[in-house]
């Protein structure tokens, strides 16, 4: 949220990827038209990167991950060019 707008979305691409077999696979979507991205940003021992982004208002992106430590989560953030939200973790994938 940024000031009251959600201004990204991230979800699970189908059902069956919370299934511990360290895949995942997730979209991420930008709701607004404010010429800026949705980005969701990985953190996974040592591991830090971009793994999904949108620039196209009310359009979803999709993306995959393999966890890199076989401990079936990971940390990430949430946002956009000019906003982030800290500390999300994925869990189960």
């Amino acid at each position: 949220m940024y000031f009251g707008t959600t201004v990204a979305t991230e979800s699970v691409w189908y059902s069956g990827t919370c299934d511990w077999d360290n895949f995942y696979a997730g979209g991420i979507y930008d709701p607004v038209t404010d010429g800026s991205c949705a980005y969701v940003w990985y953190y996974d021992s040592g591991y830090s990167a971009t793994q999904g982004y949108s620039c196209t208002t009310n359009g979803w992106s999709y993306y995959s991950y393999t966890d890199v430590n076989s401990n079936y989560y990971v940390n990430f953030d949430l946002g956009t060019t000019y906003h982030y939200d800290c500390c999300y973790t994925n869990e189960g994938f």
